[in-house]
């Protein structure tokens, strides 16, 4: 966060729709901080900002504790790569209440996406479908 700044809280109708706002990494911080705020939004759509693997990294880190009560994240052309994968593998066994994720049109092959299926197995994912492209493959639980 901007030296300066303090967190700003926004509504959850706002943080739920950030589709194409010209986010990046560097506002990826600052996003963290208003979703700490917001523990009960249910949906967020990062679509089409350039947050790239750092700026998942970020948002994982922050999504990791239970308190959140997140069940979809769309981070459809987001800029990621299969270290993305990873992180996002990260956040399904803690957060618990992550049902739906959405990576299309992003650079992840299809090795890294199976790293997100075999989160599945683990006791505590709850994640039931996981949106990634090309070849419009939907993989359920």
């Amino acid at each position: 966060m901007s030296p300066g700044n303090s967190p700003i809280k926004l509504t959850g109708w706002i943080l739920h729709r950030l589709k194409i706002c010209h986010l990046s990494q560097a506002t990826c911080e600052d996003l963290v901080s208003s979703l700490r705020l917001n523990q009960t939004l249910t949906e967020l759509d990062l679509g089409l900002n350039d947050l790239g693997d750092p700026g998942v990294l970020l948002l994982c880190e922050g999504l990791r504790y239970p308190d959140y009560k997140l069940h979809t994240l769309r981070l459809d052309s987001c800029g990621l790569t299969a270290k993305a994968c990873e992180d996002l593998s990260s956040i399904l066994g803690a957060n618990q209440t992550v049902t739906e994720v959405f990576v299309t049109n992003n650079t992840l092959g299809d090795t890294s996406v199976w790293i997100l299926c075999r989160r599945l197995r683990h006791p505590c994912c709850k994640l039931q479908v996981l949106w990634y492209e090309p070849g419009n493959l939907a993989v359920s639980h």
